[in-house]
């Protein structure tokens, strides 16, 4: 995204985009007409789970980047201390895509589906900041799942808030905070998280979550987002419900960030992939301009990295997604198994990773 919409080439040379530009004549080895279709940036997806075979719900990184258009994966929070240096060695140094990822307060990461913070002696500050400082370029923040059945309830819970804002104020990085069924009330938790901070499951159903009776935002998620707290799709298995996602974009509260929480038990339904969880923002009245922007140039400069991925620019690694965008009626179905038809398709035809194809 970098202001452009027109009818452009886009030449692409030794995995770097040379030029963009009306009628590129330089000869090339291949050649894509993607006349009606359209040319963004490479889909950044801020919230998925890419840690196959050593966690128990992760899925392949370039499986997600070949389906969705996508061509950067932040894996939020599958590692810890105690498994980080798998992940740099099997995942991100062998994936296709572009993986980065937030380390977990826990040092179980998800290796185990039973709670990683339900004994507080699993919190692991010290080594956290350890694989952070050990692989910078990769861990760009952190994570906690403040779920009471993950984290623990009451002052076990508010504790490991605390561990974890801290740890990410020793590392200088961002938390992300998977909310529901938060141990604390959610504007105490939104007092305590500082500008750039994310809060990512933003559209969830129950209750102590963002909304009010009345399926409204609070007026502490107004004034958290206002002072410059992000809030993330993450739509998962569990944590996109339509009712509330339509009210909220009626009433204006726009999520800053668009992601699936792609995992194994929802990349067969009801996510599927970036793109569809695209369609539904459409779906639920967001522009396509908004939705764009929400998968390449916000989330890449809430990971520092807009002077790298985000936008087609000349000189740049050649991460290129073309989408087709039709509007026909499509049958959606949010976590909690409401379907509805919408009038909005958007489906990944090509995508290309520094030139090459996934």
């Amino acid at each position: 995204m970098t202001g452009i919409n027109g009818v452009l080439d886009v030449g692409v040379r030794n995995g770097r985009i040379f030029n963009v530009a009306q009628n590129i004549t330089a000869r090339a080895k291949l050649r894509i007409d993607a006349s009606g279709l359209l040319v963004t940036p490479g889909l950044i997806d801020l919230h998925t789970h890419v840690y196959p075979w050593a966690t128990y719900w992760g899925v392949d990184a370039d499986t997600i980047g070949r389906k969705g258009g996508t061509t950067t994966v932040l894996d939020a929070g599958s590692t810890g201390s105690q498994n980080y240096r798998g992940f740099q060695k099997w995942i991100v140094s062998q994936a296709k895509v572009r993986v980065l990822g937030l380390m977990n307060l826990s040092e179980l990461g998800l290796t185990s589906d039973k709670g990683e913070l339900r004994d507080p002696i699993f919190a692991d500050i010290a080594g956290g900041l350890e694989g952070i400082n050990a692989f910078p370029q990769t861990f760009l923040g952190c994570k906690i799942r403040l779920s009471g059945e993950l984290a623990g309830w009451g002052q076990q819970g508010r504790s490991h808030a605390m561990q974890a804002l801290e740890m990410a104020g020793k590392a200088e990085t961002f938390l992300m905070v998977h909310i529901g069924n938060t141990p604390l009330p959610i504007e105490e938790l939104l007092a305590m998280l500082r500008p750039g901070d994310i809060v990512t499951h933003c559209y969830r159903p129950g209750p102590n979550n963002l909304f009010d009776d009345a399926n409204e935002p609070l007026p502490a998620v107004q004034e958290a987002q206002s002072k410059g707290i992000f809030f993330d799709v993450g739509h998962g298995s569990g944590s996109f419900q339509y009712e509330r996602a339509q009210s909220a974009v009626r009433s204006g509260f726009l999520a800053d960030t668009i992601s699936t929480d792609l995992h194994v038990r929802n990349i067969d339904g009801p996510v599927y992939d970036l793109p569809t969880t695209m369609a539904k923002m459409l779906n639920l009245g967001m522009s396509l301009e908004d939705v764009l922007s929400r998968v390449t140039l916000r989330p890449a400069k809430i990971l520092g990295l807009d002077h790298v991925i985000g936008s087609i620019q000349q000189g740049r690694e050649a991460d290129i997604a073309i989408l087709r965008h039709r509007e026909q009626p499509t049958t959606f179905m949010d976590s909690l198994g409401t379907s509805w038809v919408g009038s909005h398709q958007v489906k990944a035809i090509h995508t290309f990773r520094a030139g090459e194809p996934l």
